[in-house]
């Protein structure tokens, strides 16, 4: 087994290659790479390594281009990958509940990829095959491994996508595992914070134009399995919907920056537990939101708010029931164009609980397939029966190095539900011990470095200090957690 230090030695070494500029050549840039894109590097496009006189001697360029035939529109593989190791140390997991951690852990996952994109077929057409694949580990973690951090190796994706021009835009067909994220991912999200992402079997059809972007699937969420090759969906679980952009500059023409989205979801999952019980659920969500950013005085100004509806049926051991659930998210930042680039945020939530644990109705709202990391590096606690307030600054000691910080307290939306975490399992149940609202507060300071485009290191520190509910229904440690990541891309 190869030892904490070699890891580490091997990703500083990396950097210090990245970091003293290696390049075969010293040619003006032409072309800006495209960004890397962690969770979706299936969007990245490096077509205009074709052209010699784009090439700026990087020494990924060979793996990002690799023409397939003689032709000056050939098709083209891309290579690429991420390496990842992180180390975290927790002190008093779920306020203290249950097995404990006291040594700190190490994560650590490796996802290559490799694409054959073929443009500029017969009608403007392109084809896409995009295959990526995952081994993760978790060591030295008392506690074992958690459901979502160990896999020997798996596919996380393998899809077929054909692009076609269609009116004023582009439609696209995709079909096969792949990860999706749509908006700020409250409801759809890739799960890339954690260990492994999540992945779906299924198709998705968009169509993007130059004022609309509109997408369509019907997926089976891909469940983790720790054997090789052993993860598969099923339909136990079930996501279909459809989800929209539209841009409003022409609408709104002093707020060109600004757009909305409207979508529609539907979910099913034949064991959905929650506090009042485990039963099948049946889930439709409808949303809208509204974000953007304009300039004002002396910086940028933007916004993201979003609400979502939920209805349904719920069939569980106290009966048939119905569903009805909401929930209300909202962001306003401020960005000054100063020294430092300092930017504050403001960050609210109010999420619906259960009413009564005790009927068959539910009006716990369901977060779907939310972004891993939702509140931050640490997130004891999950969108589920919820009210929070974060406040956040943030600012750029240069332009690789970013430091921010964020705080505010948690409270229950319901006192007749639970407390949860973020894939909805029960962290604090209520069983008559409190009547109490107020969970308690986080505090969070995170510093980021990224001295090359392939490479960046975060390190954070985070505590949790609970309050009356959690006082008053049993443990209730401080939680402590310090996380040290050091990630390579290509």
């Amino acid at each position: 087994m190869v030892s904490i230090e070699h890891r580490l030695t091997i990703v500083v070494a990396v950097a210090a290659v990245l970091d003293a500029g290696l390049v075969c050549g010293q040619q003006a840039q032409v072309v800006q790479p495209p960004e890397i894109v962690g969770k979706a590097r299936q969007i990245e496009d490096y077509g205009y390594l074709r052209d010699a006189q784009n090439r700026q001697g990087f020494w990924w360029e060979n793996l990002k281009y690799v023409p397939v035939g003689t032709s000056a529109e050939a098709a083209f593989v891309t290579l690429g990958g991420e390496m990842r190791v992180r180390y975290e140390w927790i002190d008093h997991t779920d306020f203290g509940s249950g097995p404990q951690d006291t040594g700190g852990y190490l994560l650590t996952r490796y996802i290559p990829y490799a694409s054959l994109r073929v443009p500029n077929l017969s009608g403007g057409w392109e084809l896409l095959l995009f295959g990526q694949v995952e081994a993760a580990f978790s060591e030295h973690d008392a506690r074992g491994p958690g459901p979502i951090d160990e896999d020997a190796f798996d596919v996380l994706q393998t899809f077929a996508r054909v692009t076609l021009p269609l009116g004023n835009g582009e439609l696209s067909i995709q079909a096969g595992r792949q990860g999706i994220a749509f908006g700020t991912e409250r409801l759809l999200g890739a799960r890339y914070g954690p260990n492994i992402p999540l992945s779906f079997d299924g198709g998705l059809v968009s169509w993007r134009g130059d004022v609309w972007d509109v997408s369509g699937f019907y997926l089976w969420p891909v469940q983790v399995d720790p054997d090789p090759l052993d993860n598969q969906s099923g339909d136990d679980e079930q996501l279909w919907g459809i989800y929209s952009t539209r841009k409003l500059g022409d609408l709104l023409p002093s707020l060109s920056e600004a757009a909305a989205d409207f979508y529609y979801l539907g979910y099913s999952n034949a064991a959905a537990s929650y506090a009042s019980g485990t039963g099948r659920e049946l889930r439709h969500t409808i949303g809208a939101r509204f974000f953007g950013n304009q300039r004002v005085a002396g910086g940028t100004l933007d916004w993201n708010y979003e609400g979502m509806l939920q209805f349904g049926s719920f069939d569980s051991e106290r009966g048939d029931g119905d569903i009805f659930a909401w929930s209300i998210g909202t962001e306003t930042g401020y960005t000054w164009d100063a020294f430092l680039t300092p930017r504050f945020c403001v960050r609210a939530n109010v999420i619906s609980g259960d009413s009564n644990a005790s009927d068959a109705d539910l009006q716990t709202f369901n977060p779907l397939f939310p972004k891993g990391k939702y509140f931050g590096e640490l997130t004891p606690v999950g969108p589920y029966n919820l009210i929070n307030v974060l406040g956040a600054a943030s600012i750029r000691v240069t332009d690789r190095i970013t430091i921010s910080a964020q705080g505010g307290p948690y409270w229950r939306y319901s006192t007749d539900d639970a407390v949860y975490g973020v894939g909805g399992n029960l962290v604090r149940e209520d069983v008559g011990a409190s009547n109490a609202r107020f969970i308690g507060a986080q505090f969070e300071v995170v510093a980021e470095w990224t001295p090359a485009r392939e490479l960046g290191f975060l390190v954070s520190y985070s505590q949790f200090v609970p309050d009356a509910f959690i006082n008053e229904s049993g443990p209730s440690e401080t939680i402590h957690f310090i996380a040290v990541e050091a990630v390579v891309q290509f």
